[in-house]
Formats: C-alpha cells, sequence, structure tokens
C-alpha cells in the first residue's frame, strides 16, 4: 500500500503532535523539535502556510524558555515567513521585531540574522516598497559574505529568495544567487529536493534573458525531472515550472507542445479558489499566443475574452494588455489582415509605453515589420524595423557598442539586423536599384562581425551557442546579396566575401558541436580554458574601456595593465593552440582569406565549397588564380540526390539490386551537370566542402557521361578523371596540424573478429546485430604483409576492446580500425565505434570521448559503417566519428558514409594500403585501390555501394615516404663505379 507524500506528511504531523503532548514543555530534548520543524517545513513547503505558522508557534512554545539560540530564531523567522505567504502582514511584522529584539548582535546567530533580514525584504515587497526591500537584501548578503562562507540549506533558501526577487530586474544577479542556491541546496533530501528543484527553475529563468538557450532547457530539464519524483507537488512550484517549460517550447517554436503546456497551468489553477484565480488571464494570454503561432482561429477569441478580462480589473497590468494586443495584431497580419493588425499593434504600442518596456517594444516593431513584409509594403516594413534597431541604441553608423553588446540578449541584435537585410534585398528585387544590395551587405557584415567578436570574446558557452544557432540564416541572406552583386558586376571582393561568410558559418556550427561534446566530457579540456579565456579577454575590455576615459596620468598605469595582462593572453593562447590545437583553432583562431588559402592551395587543385541554403546551393570554387561564386536551385538536385543516397544505401537488400545501370546514370550524371561540370577549371584533384545533404554523398560516382552501352564496371565515373579527397572546412585543413611522410609507421591495427571465414559477399556489413566480421582478421593480415618496413600491432577479437584502444593510440602513427561502426543522424553524439564485447557499454566508443584526446597520429582508418555519418547541419557539414578523430588532432582520416560491405571493404583496403606503401597521397591511394577493385572484382560487386562508400577527409599528402627507385639506381652505378676505379688503381 502507498501513500501521497502529503498523507504521509499529515500523518507523520499527528504522531508528532501526539507525541509532543505527552513531553513537558522543554526538557533539552530537541529531538521532537527538530522533527517537529521537519512538519512544518513541509507544510511550508507544501504551501499549507496557516498550519505551518501554527506548528512553527508549537515549536517555539516548546523551546521558549531559551529563546536565543539558533533554533529559536531559526523558527522565528519561519513563523514570519508563513504570516507572509498567508498574507498576514502584522502577525509577520510583530515575529520579524522579535527577532530584531533576539538577534543582540551576537555572532553565533549571524546566519539566523541573516534570515531575519531576508524576511523582512520579503515582507517589504509584498507592501511594494521594493527600495526598502532591496536595502534589506542588500545587508542580509553583505552579513552572509562576513559571517557564513560555509554554505548550508538555510543560506540555500536565502540566496534562492533574493534571487527570485531579483529576477526580471536583474537578471545577472539574480542568476549569480541561484547558483549559489543551487549550490548550497544539492545535498538536499526527501521533500526538500522540491527547494533544489526551485533554484534549478529559478536558473532556467535568469539565463534565458541572456539568451541562454541550451542552458536554459538543461535547467528546466532538472527542475522538472525534481518535481516528477513526487505524486504530489506545490501548486506555485509547478506553476512556475511549467511557466518556464511552455515558454521554453515558444521560444524554440514548439507552439503545439506550449499551447499543451499552459492548458494544463490554467487546468491547475482553476482547481485553486481565492487570488491564484487572477493569474488566469496571463496563462490564457499566453494560450492565445501559442494558438496564434499556429494560425489556429481560436487564439483570437481567447485573446479577445482575456483583454475584457483585464480591462475589468480596477488596476490595469500594461505589459500584460500589451502583451494580448500584440499577440491580436500577429493574429490579424497572419491572416493577412492588415488594418486590424495595425490596430492592434498600435494598441499594444500604447501600453508597453506605460511601462517603458523598450525591448517588448522593440519586438512588436518587428512583429510590425514581419507583417509589413509579408503584405508587401517594403518601405513600411523598413521603417519599423528601423525603429526597432533604434529602441536597442543601434545607429548603422558604427558597429555597435561592445559594452552593450555583452549585457543585452544576443536575440536583440540578431533578429531585427536579419530582417532588415532581408527587407533591402527584397527592395532590389523590386526596384533594381542597387544601393539597397549594398546597404543589406553591409547588414550582414556587422553580423558577421558580432558572430566573430562573439566567439572570440568575453562570453559565455551559451552566447557562443546561440550565436551559431542564429549566423545560418544570416549567412544564407548575406550569400544571396553577394550572388545578386557579383551576377551584375562580377567582382573578386564579392566571391572572397561569401566565401568567409560560408567559413565563418562552419565555424559557428564547429563552436556548437563542441560546446556540446564538452558537456559530455569529464577529463582533459576542462572548463578551466574557457574560464580563462573569459577572464583574459573581458579584463582586456573593462582596461580598454577606462583607457578611453582616462586622464592623463591614469593612462599610463592602465596602458601598462593592458600590455602585461595582453602578453599573459598570448602565452594562455600560444599554450593552447599547442596542447589542444582543435580547441584552439574552433573557439580562438582567426579565419584566413580566401587570398591565403588560394595561395596555399596544391597547382593542380581545385576547391568545392557548397552551402546548403533554404532554396539556393551556393557554391564558392577557386584554384590558385581563379574563383567563381554560384547559385543552384535546390530543386534541380535534391530529388537526385535523395534518391541516389537510398539507392546505394539500400543495398542490403537483395531485391534492390535488380535496379538498373541507365536509372543510376540518368540520376549521377544530372548531379554531375548541376554540381560539378558548368565549374571545372582544367585540374586534376578535387577539395569537395559538402553541406547539409550533400555531406552524405560520394562525388565519385558522379557519371560525367550518359553512354548507352556502358554499365557499373566501366561507367564514366568522375572516379576515373578526378582525384577527389574532403574536409570539414577550408580554415580547419589549411590551419590545422600538417602531414608529414613516415619512412617507418607505427601501426595499430584493430580487428573485430580473431579469424577469418569465408562468406557470402553480401553479408557481414559492419554495423548489423554486432555479428563477427569474417574480413576484418584477414584485413589486419593485409596491412602486416603490405607494410613491410612498418611496425604493426595487431589487436583482434577480444583484444581489439575499447580500453586498449585509448591505451595505445596516442602512441602510433597510423590507426585502423576494423570494427562496427552506428552514425547516428539524429543525436550527433551518439554515433559510435563498437569494439569486442559488444554487450558491454564499456565496448562502445563514442563521438564526444574523442573530443577529449590528442593523438599524434598521422593517418586514421576507419574501415567501420558509417564513421562520416551523423547530424547534417545546414551551412556546415556533417558531425560524426571521422570529425572526432579530426577533432584530435589526426589530420589525415578514412571514413565511410554508409554501411559498409565486409568482404568489399577488406579488397579495397587490401588496394588502398599497397599504394599508400609506395608513397603516393591519401587521395591517390583511394582512387587507384578503387579503380582496381572496379577492374578486378566480377559485376555483381561493383555497384557504388560496395566500393564508393569510403572516402579520404582532410590533409591527404603522402604518408609513407616514397620509394625513389631512380636514386636506388643511381646509388647502385656510383658504386660500381668507385669499385672499378679502385680495381684499376691497384692493377696500376
Amino acid at each position: 500500500m502507498t501513500f501521497s507524500l502529503r498523507t504521509c506528511i499529515v500523518l507523520n504531523l499527528l504522531s508528532i503532535l501526539l507525541c509532543v503532548s505527552a513531553t513537558p514543555v522543554f526538557q533539552g530534548n530537541f529531538r521532537n523539535v527538530d522533527a517537529l520543524i521537519e512538519v512544518a517545513d513541509s507544510l511550508f513547503i507544501f504551501e499549507d502556510y496557516t498550519r505551518a505558522e501554527n506548528v512553527y508557534k508549537q515549536v517555539l512554545t516548546m523551546i521558549g524558555q531559551t529563546p536565543n539560540t539558533p533554533e529559536y530564531l531559526h523558527t522565528l523567522n519561519r513563523v514570519a515567513r508563513s504570516a507572509i505567504e498567508g498574507n498576514n502582514l502584522s502577525t509577520a511584522r510583530n515575529n520579524l521585531e522579535s527577532a530584531d529584539q533576539f538577534w543582540q548582535n551576537q555572532e553565533e546567530l549571524n546566519l539566523q540574522r541573516a534570515e531575519t533580514l531576508k524576511e523582512w525584504g520579503i515582507y517589504y515587497s509584498r507592501l511594494k516598497d521594493y527600495g526598502l526591500a532591496q536595502d534589506y537584501f542588500n545587508k542580509c548578503l553583505e552579513l552572509i559574505d562576513n559571517c557564513c562562507p560555509g554554505g548550508g540549506e538555510i543560506i540555500g533558501n536565502i540566496y534562492l529568495d533574493i534571487g527570485d526577487f531579483l529576477l526580471y530586474q536583474d537578471d545577472t544577479q539574480s542568476e549569480k544567487l541561484a547558483n549559489q542556491a543551487v549550490k548550497n541546496l544539492l545535498n538536499s533530501s526527501g521533500i526538500k529536493r522540491l527547494q533544489l528543484a526551485a533554484g534549478y527553475n529559478l536558473l532556467g529563468a535568469a539565463v534565458r534573458a541572456r539568451g541562454e538557450t541550451e542552458l536554459r532547457n538543461n535547467y528546466i530539464s532538472a527542475a522538472l525531472a525534481i518535481l516528477n519524483q513526487f505524486s504530489t507537488r506545490p501548486f506555485s512550484l509547478s506553476r512556475d515550472i511549467f511557466y518556464n517549460l511552455g515558454v521554453q517550447y515558444i521560444d524554440g517554436n514548439e507552439f503545439a507542445k506550449a499551447e499543451k503546456t499552459f492548458s494544463s497551468i490554467i487546468n491547475l489553477i482553476e482547481s485553486k479558489n481565492g487570488s491564484a484565480r487572477s493569474q488566469l488571464p496571463v496563462y490564457y494570454a499566453l494560450k492565445g499566443i501559442s494558438l496564434e503561432a499556429m494560425h489556429d482561429p481560436q487564439a483570437s477569441i481567447i485573446l479577445l475574452q482575456v483583454e475584457k478580462h483585464l480591462l475589468e480589473q480596477p488596476q490595469i497590468n500594461h505589459g500584460h494588455l500589451g502583451y494580448v494586443y500584440q499577440g491580436l495584431g500577429r493574429h490579424y497580419g497572419h491572416n493577412r489582415q492588415s488594418d486590424s493588425a495595425r490596430f492592434y499593434f498600435n494598441r499594444a504600442i500604447e501600453q508597453y509605453l506605460v511601462d517603458s518596456n523598450t525591448h517588448q517594444l522593440s519586438e512588436l516593431y518587428q512583429d510590425q515589420s514581419r507583417m509589413e513584409l509579408a503584405s508587401n509594403n517594403l518601405e513600411n516594413a523598413l521603417e519599423k524595423i528601423d525603429t526597432a534597431l533604434l529602441l536597442i541604441d543601434y545607429n548603422g553608423e558604427e558597429l555597435f557598442d561592445q559594452s552593450k553588446l555583452i549585457d543585452i540578449n544576443i536575440d536583440d541584435f540578431f533578429n531585427p539586423l536579419e530582417l532588415k537585410g532581408r527587407i533591402l534585398r527584397q527592395l532590389f528585387e523590386m526596384t533594381e536599384n542597387e544601393k539597397y544590395l549594398f546597404e543589406s551587405l553591409a547588414i550582414y557584415q556587422h553580423i558577421e562581425q558580432i558572430a566573430e567578436f562573439t566567439r572570440n570574446g568575453p562570453y559565455s558557452e551559451g552566447t557562443k551557442i546561440l550565436v551559431s544557432e542564429h549566423f545560418y540564416r544570416s549567412a544564407e541572406g548575406a550569400l544571396q546579396t553577394l550572388t545578386n552583386l557579383n551576377n551584375r558586376s562580377p567582382l573578386p571582393e564579392y566571391i572572397s566575401t561569401a566565401f568567409s561568410f560560408m567559413e565563418h558559418n562552419r565555424y559557428a556550427e564547429l563552436v556548437h558541436d563542441l560546446s556540446q561534446a564538452r558537456s559530455f566530457v569529464t577529463k582533459g579540456l576542462k572548463d578551466s580554458i574557457s574560464d580563462q579565456n573569459l577572464y583574459f579577454t573581458s579584463t582586456i575590455q573593462k582596461l580598454q574601456m577606462q583607457l578611453d576615459n582616462a586622464s592623463a596620468n591614469e593612462s599610463i598605469l592602465i596602458t601598462d595593465s593592458l600590455f602585461k595582462i595582453r602578453n599573459d593572453y598570448n602565452v594562455f593562447r600560444n599554450q593552447l593552440a599547442s596542447d589542444f590545437p582543435g580547441e584552439f583553432l574552433v573557439r580562438y583562431d582567426s579565419m584566413i582569406s580566401l587570398a591565403q588559402i588560394q595561395s596555399r592551395l596544391e597547382p593542380d587543385l581545385q576547391l568545392f565549397e557548397y552551402f546548403w541554403g533554404d532554396s539556393d546551393l551556393f557554391l564558392v570554387t577557386f584554384t590558385r588564380d581563379s574563383a567563381i561564386l554560384a547559385s543552384i536551385p535546390i530543386a534541380s538536385v535534391e530529388l537526385s540526390l535523395s534518391r541516389l543516397l537510398s539507392w546505394m544505401d539500400d543495398y542490403l537488400v537483395p531485391d534492390s539490386l535488380l535496379l538498373s545501370y541507365s536509372d543510376f546514370a540518368q540520376l549521377a550524371n544530372s548531379m554531375y551537370n548541376s554540381l560539378v561540370a558548368p565549374y571545372l577549371l582544367d585540374k586534376n584533384q578535387l577539395l569537395i566542402l559538402a553541406d547539409g545533404p550533400l555531406a552524405f554523398f560520394p562525388f565519385e560516382v558522379m557519371i560525367t557521361d550518359t553512354v548507352p552501352d556502358s554499365h557499373f564496371k566501366n561507367a564514366p565515373y568522375l572516379l576515373k578523371q578526378h582525384e577527389i579527397r574532403y574536409s570539414y572546412s577550408a580554415n580547419w585543413l589549411y590551419k590545422m596540424r600538417q602531414g608529414y611522410a613516415l619512412k617507418r609507421p607505427h601501426i595499430l591495427a584493430m580487428s573485430y573478429t580473431a579469424t577469418h571465414e569465408e562468406n557470402k559477399f553480401i553479408s557481414s556489413a559492419r554495423q548489423q546485430d554486432y555479428k563477427d566480421l569474417p574480413f576484418s582478421a584477414q584485413e589486419v593480415e593485409a596491412i602486416a604483409n603490405r607494410m613491410k618496413d612498418a611496425d604493426v600491432t595487431k589487436l583482434t577479437g577480444t583484444q581489439a576492446t575499447k580500453k586498449r584502444f585509448l591505451e595505445l593510440a596516442p602512441n602510433y602513427d597510423l590507426i585502423h580500425l576494423a570494427v562496427h561502426g552506428i552514425g547516428d543522424t539524429a543525436n550527433a553524439l551518439n554515433s559510435h565505434l563498437i569494439f569486442k564485447n559488444a554487450d558491454s557499454l564499456e565496448s562502445r566508443l563514442f563521438a564526444y570521448e574523442l573530443y577529449d584526446l590528442d593523438l599524434k597520429a598521422r593517418l586514421a582508418i576507419l574501415s567501420a559503417c558509417e564513421t562520416g555519418v551523423g547530424k547534417a547541419y545546414k551551412g556546415e557539414g556533417v558531425f560524426s566519428i571521422a570529425r572526432g578523430f579530426a577533432y584530435a588532432n589526426i589530420p589525415s582520416i578514412v571514413m565511410s558514409l554508409w554501411k559498409a560491405n565486409d568482404q568489399a571493404t577488406f579488397q579495397i583496403m587490401d588496394y588502398f594500403y599497397e599504394y599508400l606503401n609506395q608513397g603516393v597521397s591519401v587521395s591517390k591511394a583511394i582512387q587507384m585501390a578503387k579503380l582496381e577493385y572496379l577492374e578486378v572484382t566480377d559485376p555483381h560487386g561493383t555497384k557504388p555501394f560496395f566500393w564508393a562508400g569510403f572516402v579520404p577527409m582532410g590533409d591527404i599528402s603522402p604518408v609513407i615516404e616514397p620509394k625513389n627507385k631512380v636514386f636506388s639506381v643511381i646509388l647502385l652505378i656510383s658504386a660500381l663505379i668507385i669499385m672499378i676505379t679502385l680495381i684499376r688503381y691497384r692493377l696500376s
């Protein structure tokens, strides 16, 4: 039999009260006092304030003969607080005045004195004397700083209450106090864990104000997880957590979930009586806003009802009323009823002006601008968005006030700037006036500078993630503007700027991935790296701001301090670049330009960088001395790409082997003609930086000509004309550790299976059900046979464990893993390799774990399934196991794009090592291995599924020193000449 929590509390209360009634008033027995305080605390947490107050008074009676004790003063404070929450303010004041008298400057009571000061602050806040309330809170915090460094539950609740008071007034201070509250309440047990839930919920609300989306979501999830542990839940805490959850859904555009959440709150409130019901209009308004976002006709009905209710109140809440009018304006705007929309937007402006709510006003003008844009009233749209920008002090003349940017929600800049860029671009399309394109480009360049400043500046992880999420949309707008400009007047700077936006977007997503991975990592890359960088950048910025306003004498001291801190910062950056090159490159290093990368290109190389937008695919392609910017309609490639990817990946299904070559050739040739052929510049080597779903596609399978009599074996693949390689980013490729050739490499080769067994050709994909891989052991043996000059460590079967890999990998020049692999396209960080003992989680090497490694290997061959498969990000590519190895400082990687066939993989890898050992580049070795495979394999195995999945990524220069036969012959001839000369000399 089980009881609800409230039932248990009541039963416990009854038993203790019976016990108390049989006990003398006070005999030094604090066991019953402690138990009774526990019951009172429980009643207080569950908002039964009248009964809580009575039980606290019973406690005071029990310990009344010794009032000057911590227990007595704490209980007196609790009586006062219960009275405050029960709206019995006169009783509260009497008890707080008594607490003031009992304290009498006794140091041992300082903690309880701090609690009294806090309760005075709560008392005056209920009287709406916020200035006096703030004074008491300040005194409380000052006393805690001086007297109570140890922390504990009482201090945790003090921080929680003051942080809650400061929310929306001083969110930064509120967040700091909420953090302290959580730290002090972490060890709470039983129902007091609900106070910890309140701490997490407050943290979530506080960080939202500065745009910490992911961090906010984590905190709210933690609060909800604790709340869900209880069958009976406090009303106010449940309401507040669900409110934050609903706002989270609105911010994430999950309006159906938001509407459901606010409906739950409404049901919760309607089950109550009294003052709680006065909050109903707020939640009905939020429900209406959620319905409006889904274009539900019920939205206007609900919002108009809320308007009527608010106007009937004796004291109008202008903020709530403005929010309702703004929702109605959005509703009518979405329904193309522009006059009604303007009417309600104007009424919302009137309400927000009463409270001087500039943030909400800016959002409102953005809503108006979007409505005018949708109605094609572009001049009106531009006027409204300029007003929104003026409200956040953006004047367009200079980039931005960096000190302001630190304290502001990044949304306040990104959203209106991106919208203005879009309006200006559409004005050009309507008028053909080129000035709008230049103005649009200037806006997007401001956005890019903000993003770069944020990436390198004194910002938290959450802010950097938020910027990465925003930047993609802005990058696409910038590329559309630049393509328009370049089509009218081709200029190198347009192409260079387009390339910069593409690369910035890739880096923004790398920061996002790195931050996600960091949250899983428990060693190596500590948060202290970010903390140190934040210290240096913020200190430098503060000193620079002081210098701008300093006198002549002060300038000398500040300049000296700046010199010292900048020198220390350079030392830190150099050390970071040495110890954690991936961390340094993604987070703190500057970008290099198109011209710089062009100067580093090999003479026979052409680079293709793609950006997958919403409607267009953008391309920047260049050689050392030429560059092209183009846009390609996604519709021209999307269907062919989708059919090819599903077709190649479905070859494990025997029926799919019946698909004809002609169907494949038509699709693959269409891809070639759309993505490559019009832009080729007569180079042998192609470097592909793919994006979106293109990142899953091997360009080698493109068909350059539809020859009628061709078939899979002799098809005119792009592979036969070009040596093809890939990279995540041009900056990443040319700034990461460069490869070098090895004379006698140390190779770590691991195979999932210990012995080779013959099997059918199509069986044993390196993923399915973690079965043995019959050819993986043979693959490892072949490496040793091909690489005669190398030191090869072979681990097979039960020797090939994750633990052994982590122990040995840092010591090897070349790593070959013939194991199972899983690429997760939903959650990138779940992508993983599977070593032996697959039933154990310890056998799985997840992508995020690789971020914590620093490997010296020159090359990693990931001969497993889907090592290049992960979550596709528009504008950036694919996060995968392979990228994890790249981040771990390995410059060259061979990865797979789909479920690899075991026997075909063995054959291709055997040929690959044969050519690699001759000293050719990684991409050349892959190309020659695939061509030889096509040459010797029967027609059944020449379909792209079997051979096209493995591709080279990153630096592809030779890994093995070339075997210079000419030099050897010269040495031999020279030795013979010397011998003949010596013989003649002796004979003479």
